[in-house]
């Protein structure tokens, strides 16, 4: 399984095709907003919330295991610049 651990930016659309076309499957993140979830979701990447771990490997270690919940909108944050 290619895992890949991503901290959000300007270019997740852009990042999400390049990473979808170069073979990643899942992705870890402890937050980012709705639209990069469904930009991610729509090119094949299973978006997973690494919660509480503390370290990319506990969380990597988690998902092999089963352990992390897929990231649902309640894990997303309000985005929009600011924006309410």
């Amino acid at each position: 399984m290619n895992v890949c651990s991503y901290s959000r930016g300007p270019e997740w659309f852009v990042r999400g095709n390049y990473l979808s076309e170069n073979g990643v499957k899942a992705l870890i993140a402890g937050g980012m907003g709705m639209r990069p979830l469904m930009g991610f979701n729509q090119v094949g990447i299973e978006v997973y919330f690494g919660g509480d771990n503390r370290t990319v490997g506990e969380a990597v270690n988690a998902l092999v295991a089963g352990n992390l919940s897929p990231f649902s909108q309640e894990h997303t944050c309000g985005g929009g610049g600011g924006k309410a």
